[in-house]
Protein backbone atom coordinates (compact mmCIF):
# COMPACT_ATOMS: atom_id res chain seq x y z
CA UNK A 1 0.00 0.00 0.00
CA UNK A 2 1.39 3.28 -0.83
CA UNK A 3 1.76 6.48 0.96
CA UNK A 4 -1.78 8.07 -0.88
CA UNK A 5 -3.74 4.83 0.01
CA UNK A 6 -2.67 4.81 3.85
CA UNK A 7 -3.46 7.98 4.10
CA UNK A 8 -6.88 7.80 2.69
CA UNK A 9 -7.24 4.94 4.57
CA UNK A 10 -6.24 6.09 7.90
CA UNK A 11 -8.57 9.33 7.41
CA UNK A 12 -11.67 7.09 6.51
CA UNK A 13 -11.02 5.12 9.82
CA UNK A 14 -10.72 8.63 11.94
CA UNK A 15 -13.70 9.85 10.52
CA UNK A 16 -16.04 6.61 11.28
CA UNK A 17 -14.44 6.38 15.24
CA UNK A 18 -15.39 9.85 14.96
CA UNK A 19 -19.01 9.54 13.81
CA UNK A 20 -19.19 6.46 16.15
CA UNK A 21 -17.65 8.18 19.12
CA UNK A 22 -20.47 10.81 18.90
CA UNK A 23 -23.54 8.37 18.03
CA UNK A 24 -22.75 6.02 20.99
CA UNK A 25 -20.44 3.19 22.41
CA UNK A 26 -19.21 0.21 22.91
CA UNK A 27 -21.71 -0.87 19.64
CA UNK A 28 -24.61 0.79 21.36
CA UNK A 29 -26.50 3.75 19.65
CA UNK A 30 -28.04 6.22 20.30
CA UNK A 31 -31.02 4.90 18.05
CA UNK A 32 -31.39 1.28 19.86
CA UNK A 33 -34.90 0.91 21.37
CA UNK A 34 -35.03 -1.43 25.22
CA UNK A 35 -35.75 -4.48 23.39
CA UNK A 36 -32.17 -4.03 21.33
CA UNK A 37 -30.46 -3.15 24.68
CA UNK A 38 -32.04 -6.00 26.07
CA UNK A 39 -30.82 -8.36 23.45
CA UNK A 40 -27.32 -7.65 24.00
CA UNK A 41 -27.52 -8.67 27.28
CA UNK A 42 -28.83 -5.61 29.80
CA UNK A 43 -31.43 -6.03 32.45
CA UNK A 44 -33.79 -3.16 32.14
CA UNK A 45 -35.95 -1.90 35.36
CA UNK A 46 -38.58 0.60 35.04
CA UNK A 47 -37.38 4.77 36.23
CA UNK A 48 -40.28 6.08 38.30
CA UNK A 49 -38.62 9.33 39.55
CA UNK A 50 -36.70 10.50 36.71
CA UNK A 51 -39.34 12.19 34.26
CA UNK A 52 -37.11 12.05 31.90
CA UNK A 53 -36.21 8.52 31.86
CA UNK A 54 -38.52 5.75 31.83
CA UNK A 55 -35.87 3.02 32.32
CA UNK A 56 -32.45 2.24 33.50
CA UNK A 57 -30.42 -0.86 32.06
CA UNK A 58 -27.31 -2.54 33.56
CA UNK A 59 -24.90 -4.82 32.30
CA UNK A 60 -22.49 -5.74 35.13
CA UNK A 61 -20.15 -7.93 32.67
CA UNK A 62 -19.78 -5.71 29.55
CA UNK A 63 -16.31 -4.46 28.86
CA UNK A 64 -15.08 -2.17 26.41
CA UNK A 65 -12.49 0.53 25.94
CA UNK A 66 -12.96 4.87 25.78
CA UNK A 67 -10.28 7.05 24.59
CA UNK A 68 -7.80 4.57 25.21
CA UNK A 69 -9.01 3.04 28.42
CA UNK A 70 -10.64 0.03 29.56
CA UNK A 71 -13.96 0.42 30.64
CA UNK A 72 -16.77 -1.96 32.60
CA UNK A 73 -19.97 -2.12 34.78
CA UNK A 74 -22.19 -0.51 31.72
CA UNK A 75 -25.59 1.29 32.52
CA UNK A 76 -27.73 2.68 30.04
CA UNK A 77 -30.71 5.40 30.46
CA UNK A 78 -33.94 5.14 27.79
CA UNK A 79 -35.26 8.47 27.48
CA UNK A 80 -38.81 9.31 26.54
CA UNK A 81 -38.05 8.83 23.08
CA UNK A 82 -37.63 5.41 24.01
CA UNK A 83 -34.40 5.22 22.62
CA UNK A 84 -30.55 5.16 24.31
CA UNK A 85 -30.42 8.48 26.01
CA UNK A 86 -27.61 8.05 28.05
CA UNK A 87 -24.09 5.11 28.12
CA UNK A 88 -22.58 4.91 31.14
CA UNK A 89 -19.48 3.06 32.03
CA UNK A 90 -16.75 3.40 35.03
CA UNK A 91 -12.80 3.69 34.00
CA UNK A 92 -10.94 1.01 34.70
CA UNK A 93 -7.12 1.21 35.51
CA UNK A 94 -7.06 5.21 35.14
CA UNK A 95 -4.57 6.68 37.74
CA UNK A 96 -6.50 10.58 37.31
CA UNK A 97 -2.91 12.23 37.62
CA UNK A 98 -2.71 15.53 36.12
CA UNK A 99 -1.18 14.03 33.28
CA UNK A 100 -3.21 10.92 32.29
CA UNK A 101 -6.49 13.49 33.08
CA UNK A 102 -5.20 15.93 30.55
CA UNK A 103 -4.55 13.14 27.65
CA UNK A 104 -7.86 12.00 28.54
CA UNK A 105 -9.66 15.23 28.26
CA UNK A 106 -7.62 16.20 24.86
CA UNK A 107 -8.73 13.21 23.25
CA UNK A 108 -12.20 13.70 24.34
CA UNK A 109 -12.03 16.66 22.73
CA UNK A 110 -10.84 15.12 19.04
CA UNK A 111 -14.78 13.68 19.13
CA UNK A 112 -16.25 16.64 21.82
CA UNK A 113 -14.52 19.35 21.12
CA UNK A 114 -16.66 22.35 22.79
CA UNK A 115 -16.08 22.16 26.89
CA UNK A 116 -19.17 23.37 28.58
CA UNK A 117 -18.72 25.38 31.27
CA UNK A 118 -22.15 25.75 33.29
CA UNK A 119 -21.94 21.53 33.31
CA UNK A 120 -19.10 21.05 34.53
CA UNK A 121 -17.50 21.31 38.29
CA UNK A 122 -14.75 20.82 40.56
CA UNK A 123 -15.67 20.14 44.63
CA UNK A 124 -12.65 21.49 45.91
CA UNK A 125 -10.42 18.06 45.15
CA UNK A 126 -13.12 15.81 46.35
CA UNK A 127 -14.86 15.57 42.72
CA UNK A 128 -14.04 17.03 39.22
CA UNK A 129 -17.11 16.85 36.27
CA UNK A 130 -15.90 18.35 32.74
CA UNK A 131 -18.36 17.85 30.57
CA UNK A 132 -18.17 18.57 26.23
CA UNK A 133 -20.31 18.56 23.56
CA UNK A 134 -19.86 17.50 20.30
CA UNK A 135 -20.95 19.70 16.90
CA UNK A 136 -24.20 17.44 16.18
CA UNK A 137 -24.93 18.28 19.83
CA UNK A 138 -24.28 15.29 21.57
CA UNK A 139 -22.21 15.22 24.61
CA UNK A 140 -20.07 13.47 27.15
CA UNK A 141 -18.91 13.81 30.37
CA UNK A 142 -15.93 12.62 33.09
CA UNK A 143 -17.00 12.35 36.73
CA UNK A 144 -13.98 11.68 38.84
CA UNK A 145 -15.23 11.33 42.75
CA UNK A 146 -12.13 10.45 45.45
CA UNK A 147 -12.71 7.77 47.71
CA UNK A 148 -14.16 8.94 51.05
CA UNK A 149 -13.63 6.11 53.67
CA UNK A 150 -15.44 4.52 55.02
CA UNK A 151 -18.49 6.18 53.37
CA UNK A 152 -17.39 5.92 49.52
CA UNK A 153 -15.02 4.39 47.69
CA UNK A 154 -14.80 6.88 45.01
CA UNK A 155 -15.48 6.41 41.36
CA UNK A 156 -13.96 7.16 38.13
CA UNK A 157 -16.47 7.23 35.27
CA UNK A 158 -17.73 8.19 31.71
CA UNK A 159 -21.04 9.01 30.10
CA UNK A 160 -22.01 9.82 26.76
CA UNK A 161 -25.33 11.83 26.35
CA UNK A 162 -27.91 11.59 23.12
CA UNK A 163 -28.81 14.74 20.87
CA UNK A 164 -31.90 14.09 22.79
CA UNK A 165 -30.43 14.05 26.08
CA UNK A 166 -28.62 17.08 25.92
CA UNK A 167 -31.85 18.85 24.69
CA UNK A 168 -33.90 17.82 27.60
CA UNK A 169 -30.75 18.61 29.78
CA UNK A 170 -30.26 22.06 27.97
CA UNK A 171 -34.14 22.73 28.32
CA UNK A 172 -33.50 22.37 32.58
CA UNK A 173 -30.71 24.45 32.14
CA UNK A 174 -33.06 27.15 30.27
CA UNK A 175 -35.95 26.57 32.88
CA UNK A 176 -33.97 26.95 36.26
CA UNK A 177 -32.38 30.37 34.42
CA UNK A 178 -35.86 32.08 33.53
CA UNK A 179 -36.89 30.91 37.50
CA UNK A 180 -33.54 32.66 38.88
CA UNK A 181 -34.94 35.80 36.68
CA UNK A 182 -37.84 35.77 38.15
CA UNK A 183 -37.10 35.10 41.35
CA UNK A 184 -34.39 38.15 41.15
CA UNK A 185 -37.27 40.04 39.41
CA UNK A 186 -39.67 39.69 42.92
CA UNK A 187 -36.35 40.29 44.91
CA UNK A 188 -36.28 43.67 43.26
CA UNK A 189 -40.02 44.18 43.29
CA UNK A 190 -40.14 43.48 47.02
CA UNK A 191 -37.19 46.06 47.99
CA UNK A 192 -39.32 49.14 45.79
CA UNK A 193 -42.31 48.10 47.56
CA UNK A 194 -40.26 48.70 50.91
CA UNK A 195 -38.56 51.85 49.59
CA UNK A 196 -41.92 53.29 48.37
CA UNK A 197 -43.59 52.37 52.07
CA UNK A 198 -40.78 53.92 53.72
CA UNK A 199 -41.19 56.90 51.31
CA UNK A 200 -44.61 56.97 52.18
CA UNK A 201 -44.43 57.01 56.21
CA UNK A 202 -41.85 59.94 55.84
Amino acid sequence: MNNKNMLVGFLLFSSSLSAFAVDGHNGITFKMTQKQIEAKGFVCNPEKEGKDIIAVCNHMEMKGTAFGIQTENYAVHIGTNKKVDEIKAELIGFSANVEDYIELTMNIQKFFPNKDEKLSFNGEGYFIKDFYRSKDKSGAAILITKPIPPISKGRKGITFYSPHAMSQIDKALADHAKQELSGSASSISVDQDKQSTTSDGN
